[in-house]
């Protein structure tokens, strides 16, 4: 068994990466983009491991040797872990940055510069690549187009749109996807969750891994979602004032609308799977032949409003209210 199966699934990922260990041809930089919450930071973090590992053989690294220590408590000399949350700067108003500056790249790029202190790498992982700021993403591109020595950079990013086609296309990209529900709860059941829990969860977890190891980990966390879902369908089936006025509540809170829509979302695309899984196939059908439409267009609308509020200046009650008209 190698170390990558500290992951679950990604097996496509995963034989890229081996095949570049095991043949000695690695990159300089890759760059793994996927969504959040499936495991692409974990598995950047095995990568390191495995190429740093003092006892591993092709990858596989022990996982209790000082550098796979150091390495997954982000406190390893030849490995670097960037990411928004680290070291916070305040912006000209006073408040956190929620962005990756340049000094960050300037960190990079002194910890590049310098010889392996014990290992044959120097390696640099940054979490949260979309959020590079444009004097950040500039920087970045000089330190790809002269790399230095065994150097190697791992980008994990949640969106490829924020990222330039110059960067990109000078990366190594490997692509993450939801895993299968089956995946999950194999997965869990192996790390000593019961079968039964883990069917319920590799349900609710919109196929990624992460947010099914957080369930398992947190019974609250469990009954906040159902909580969530009751809210939305609540919602779905009031009437047009009483829409209205939840949204107007929802506007105020403006930090949270993308994720609330994000998970709405995610609640009418289950609803929908679990029509047509039925098992009463007959009965099953005409259920979904009923309420189909109805979700299937609030799941267009959602759709658009999300698109709305991520790529336009569209004001957010007014989305919210266009929604209400539509969903």
């Amino acid at each position: 068994m190698d170390s990558f199966s500290n992951v679950a699934g990604h097996a496509n990922a995963k034989k890229l990466l081996l095949a570049a260990l095991k043949n000695n041809k690695i990159a300089h930089g890759y760059l793994f983009i996927g969504v959040e919450k499936l495991g692409k930071f974990l598995l950047a973090k095995e990568f390191a491991k495995s190429l740093s590992c003092q006892k591993g053989v092709l990858g596989n690294a022990c996982g209790a040797c000082p550098k796979c220590q150091t390495i997954e408590n982000e406190a390893d000399p030849d490995v670097l872990f960037i990411n928004s949350l680290k070291n916070r700067i305040l912006d000209k108003d006073g408040e956190e940055s929620k962005t990756i500056p340049v000094e960050e790249i300037r960190v990079l790029q002194h910890h590049l510069s310098l010889f392996p202190y014990n290992s044959k790498y120097k390696i640099a992982v940054i979490d949260e690549a979309h959020k590079f700021t444009e004097q950040a993403v500039n920087a970045f591109l000089k330190t790809l187009e002269e790399p230095k020595g065994n150097s190697i950079i791992i980008l994990v990013a949640d969106n490829s749109k924020f990222l330039l086609k110059t960067l990109i296309s000078r990366m190594q990209v490997i692509r993450f996807w939801p895993l299968k529900n089956e995946i999950i709860e194999s997965f869990l059941v192996s790390r000593d969750t019961t079968a039964q829990k883990a069917k319920a969860i590799g349900i609710i977890s919109s196929g990624k891994p992460g947010l099914a190891i957080d369930f398992s980990k947190n019974e609250q966390k469990i009954k906040d979602y159902y909580e969530n879902e009751k809210i939305f369908w609540n919602f779905f089936q009031a009437n047009l004032s009483e829409k209205l006025i939840f949204l107007e509540n929802l506007s105020k809170n403006e930090e949270n609308i993308k994720d609330i829509l994000q998970f709405w979302l995610l609640c009418a695309r289950k609803k929908i799977l679990e029509k047509y899984s039925s098992e009463d196939s007959e009965s099953g059908a005409a259920q979904a032949e009923n309420g189909f439409k109805k979700i299937a267009d609030s799941i267009n609308n959602l759709v658009i409003i999300l698109n709305l509020i991520n790529n336009s200046n569209i004001n957010k009650r007014l989305a919210l209210e266009i929604l209400a008209l539509e969903i």
